[in-house]
């Protein structure tokens, strides 16, 4: 009968990590700019030129940056979504493959931890691009763009497309 019951917890245990990191997805992946709090057309972009008054060589370069980094996080996503593939292909099964499952998820740690690290030298190389005295602005209006772009979104909001991406949920 413990034989039993430890199956049954292990598969609740397996069934609640996967629950909550659909969640979490759903949560990431369905917040349109506006619902990020920027009222502006291209959201945190236009955002951060406007309140550091980026001239127009700041605004060429700001621009390569965010090509640079929205590359790179492309190659990123895709890697999450099929290890996100392979580990909800397990709900599939009737026996869940455990070394699958947590390798799956190791590698989505491991994605998102990357992803973070791109960001923070993304938001660094903004700030280089600054003055003296739009470092100090932006040293106010980052934490801001940073709440505003991980708000969950508004109920009844359209979930936000990037042209060619995929959902990272199957």
């Amino acid at each position: 009968m413990k034989i039993d019951r430890v199956k049954f917890l292990t598969t609740l245990v397996i069934l609640l990590v996967c629950i909550n990191l659909t969640t979490l997805a759903t949560i990431w992946l369905t917040r349109p700019a506006k619902s990020m709090g920027f009222d502006l057309p291209d959201g945190p972009k236009q955002f951060i030129i406007e309140k550091l008054h980026f001239n127009e060589e700041q605004i060429q370069a700001f621009d390569t940056l965010r090509k640079e980094h929205f590359e790179e996080m492309q190659g990123l996503r895709k890697q999450i979504y099929e290890s996100k593939e392979d580990l909800y292909n397990q709900i599939k099964s009737d026996r869940v493959d455990t070394t699958i499952m947590f390798a799956s998820i190791a590698n989505i740690g491991r994605f998102e931890e990357k992803a973070e690290r791109i960001t923070m030298e993304h938001f660094r190389k903004v700030r280089q691009l600054c003055n003296d005295e739009q470092k100090q602005q932006f040293d106010l209006v980052i934490s801001d763009v940073i709440k505003r772009i991980m708000l969950p979104p508004h109920h009844g909001q359209q979930q936000m497309h990037t042209p060619g991406s995929k959902p990272m949920l199957p």
